[in-house]
């Protein structure tokens, strides 16, 4: 029992260490002044949008969507190897205890993101519902709960490979979660208590379906993988991760967009990237996200021009980071380096590409103010965010990530 325990010990003592180095990469000087701005100028337009908020604002539906997707993103850190899967299946009766820890210090390290979301939310939470700071204590006991209740339900799933169980739970869990923020805001504590009976009895159906499951070793390491490479991902973006793993999947109605690539030596290098961008499922993944949210954030969340304006600058600056790594995603590939063509030539394609990718989200997001707000804050805003777009590009990642 007690080697199990040292187990665990090891591993979160090596992975608490693997994190901080990086951390020590990624939190420098350029982009804690970034935060610093975007954080000041984010606290100056809610303070002045708290002020002027409207009657009509719904505010029950936008406070319990962000608290939903807050508590609903649980999940435990088993720190399992892929060498497991042969040394310690036969353990598996003595490895309660480490499970029990990896679930305990997964729920704590968590509750960060739930913390920093509701101190964001309080100003608002009281200007709507003129709560008293009994009702914030009630509040955030609520959230804690919801939030134990998702990562043990998460963990319940995980005994199961079907994809559409993963999917359906996580949908139950949303609609759940959703309805009983939504029925305390409003006060309805009897619809608030009947959606409770259903999360409890959700959960001892649940329980009972696992409780004679083995622990499914397989999709626990591929779960940890996964999670593990997404933050190898972020690193990568500031240092080189040797761990890291990249994930390729064929887009096939995007094939049209290589075919606009001239067939010219120049472009080898912009060819490749365009390539890797679009089959690659983290840089797409994260280019599109990053658009959608920016996009619902503008046409969904009353904001006047500066608010669409910030938002457009914090999703460019994050996309622009996060597409960094595409750069050297060949670097330790032989065939590349074989490539009859300049060295500025590869350098000067990812970033003319960096610059298009940057100037297409610039222009859906100024689609989205010209529906919200108005043709002419639209307009503004586009001219603004593509001198951003540029700027960026050229004097910030061209200079402090891909140097000549």
């Amino acid at each position: 029992m007690n080697s199990v325990q040292q187990i665990w010990n090891k591993r979160f003592a090596e992975y608490v260490k693997e994190l901080r180095t990086y951390l020590k990469f990624m939190f420098n000087d350029h982009l804690l002044f970034v935060l610093l701005f975007l954080v000041g100028g984010g606290a100056y337009w809610y303070q002045g949008w708290l002020d002027e908020i409207p009657s009509n604002f719904p505010a029950s539906f936008v406070i319990a969507l962000i608290w939903t997707s807050t508590v609903c993103y649980a999940h435990v850190r088993t720190l399992l190897k892929e060498a497991d899967m042969v040394y310690m299946i036969p353990l598996e009766h003595e490895f309660r205890p480490y499970f029990r820890k990896a679930f305990v210090t997964s729920y704590w390290m968590q509750l960060y993101p739930l913390v920093l979301v509701t101190v964001v939310l309080i100003p608002l939470y009281v200007r709507v519902f003129q709560t008293t700071p009994l009702g914030l204590f009630m509040a955030f006991g609520l959230l804690l709960g919801l939030k134990l209740w998702n990562q043990w339900m998460q963990w319940l799933t995980s005994f199961f490979s079907d994809r559409m169980h993963h999917i359906r739970d996580f949908i139950v869990r949303v609609l759940i979660s959703y309805a009983v923020i939504y029925f305390f805001l409003q006060n309805a504590y009897l619809f608030l208590f009947i959606t409770s009976v259903i999360a409890v009895a959700y959960s001892w159906y649940s329980y009972r379906a696992v409780k004679q499951k083995p622990i499914n070793w397989e999709q626990l390491i591929a779960d940890e993988g996964r999670r593990q490479n997404r933050f190898y991902q972020i690193a990568n973006l500031f240092t080189d991760v040797p761990k890291l793993k990249n994930q390729v999947k064929r887009r096939k109605w995007l094939d049209w967009v290589l075919k606009r690539v001239s067939y010219h030596q120049r472009n080898t290098y912009m060819y490749l990237f365009i390539r890797s961008f679009l089959r690659s499922g983290d840089y797409f993944g994260v280019f599109s996200r990053l658009l959608v949210i920016g996009l619902l954030l503008i046409l969904f969340l009353p904001m006047q021009l500066f608010g669409s304006v910030m938002v457009s600058v914090a999703v460019l600056f994050l996309t622009g980071l996060q597409l960094v790594g595409l750069y050297k995603q060949h670097d330790l590939l032989l065939l590349p380096n074989l490539y009859p063509v300049k060295s500025e030539w590869k350098r000067g394609s990812f970033l003319r590409l960096l610059s298009q990718l940057l100037m297409v989200q610039a222009t859906v997001l100024a689609l989205g103010t010209i529906l919200q707000v108005g043709m002419m804050e639209g307009l503004l805003q586009l001219v603004l965010t593509l001198l951003f777009s540029i700027s960026l590009v050229t004097f910030y990642i061209g200079k402090r990530y891909i140097k000549p």
